[in-house]
């Protein structure tokens, strides 16, 4: 009788322990099913809300700027578009040579001190040019009034590629102009 207890009792403990295993198992695949539907919805929504950011973007002259210059006359525009869509902090704009226009929302104190901005900085530019004479690569700080608050790091540029990059590859492999829509993972 003690050995058949015994034998129960094994045999009830590794069933429970395979029960636990067995749940865990599921409950993460459920979780990243949620996760992935989730993700989903989010860039489904995205794309509703942004379609007008689209079409005004894609007609306009910013896609074929070629200096730094030129791409700044649209900071106003694309800061407002920043600020007045809470749901995105951050315009990439990537070109076929493999130039690079970004404007990023600074949202938080960690945020810029992560960048190592200068206190006031809400925005920062990163522009990338590729063999234009006397034009310059370079990270710019603005402030809410779009004044120049400070520069950044200009050699972390050195090495950055935009053409590596997902995003980029994806709207270089469209027809036409692509927009690409990141969801990140919490």
């Amino acid at each position: 009788a003690i050995f058949i207890l015994l034998t129960g009792l094994a045999l009830a403990i590794i069933g429970y322990r395979l029960m636990l295993e067995i749940s865990a198992s599921s409950i993460k695949a459920q979780v990243t099913d949620t996760t992935t539907i989730v993700k989903n919805v989010v860039t489904y929504e995205l794309r509703q809300r942004l379609q007008p950011l689209e079409a005004a973007l894609s007609r306009g002259p910013l896609l074929n700027a070629k200096s730094a210059e030129e791409r700044l006359k649209f900071l106003p525009v694309l800061a407002s578009l920043l600020t007045d869509h809470l749901i995105m902090n951050r315009i990439f704009v990537g070109y076929e040579n493999g130039d690079f226009f970004t404007v990023s929302q600074i949202s938080s104190e960690e945020v810029r001190k992560a960048l190592n901005a200068p206190r006031g900085s809400v925005f920062e530019v990163v522009n990338i040019v590729r063999g234009q004479p006397g034009d310059k690569s370079g990270i710019i700080f603005y402030d809410s009034d779009l004044r120049v608050t400070g520069r950044g790091d200009d050699a972390l540029l050195l090495n950055l590629d935009p053409r590596e990059r997902i995003w980029y590859k994806a709207a270089m492999a469209a027809d036409d102009r692509a927009f690409t829509y990141q969801v990140f993972d919490c």
